[in-house]
């Protein structure tokens, strides 16, 4: 049996190293920007809330109360739009970079219920 000698087997697997630390550093940097976007979305509705509950606040009646949902609901809706293109965004640019494709689904999976009976 051969054995290497440490040089060679640094040398042997120097490109498993760089393709590790790179598809690490790939990784560090989008948690970077998933965090930064999370805590984005966390002051965004923090803000929204205090908004909403300085509105509530200053309404003198039932109705403007009850109408202040109808306000909110549409800028809601466009700020979770937002955050799941910009996730989905981060993560297929690093699906993109690190070369990592879908595995393929098992050809039994393919096939329909009908056919898999038979």
């Amino acid at each position: 049996m051969t054995q290497l000698i440490p040089e060679q087997w640094l040398s042997a697997q120097a490109g498993s190293f760089a393709k590790l630390f790179g598809i690490t550093s790939l990784w560090c940097d989008a948690l970077e920007r998933l965090t930064a976007l999370n805590l984005e979305a966390m002051r965004s509705g923090l803000a929204e809330t205090r908004e909403a509950m300085y509105r509530v606040s200053a309404a003198r009646s039932l109705p403007e109360v009850l109408s202040l949902p109808s306000l909110f609901a549409p800028v809601g809706l466009a700020q979770t739009l937002s955050y799941s293109r910009q996730y989905c965004q981060i993560l297929s640019e690093l699906q993109q970079d690190a070369g990592m494709e879908r595995p393929a689904k098992p050809a039994h999976e393919n096939t329909t219920p009908a056919m898999q009976s038979e």
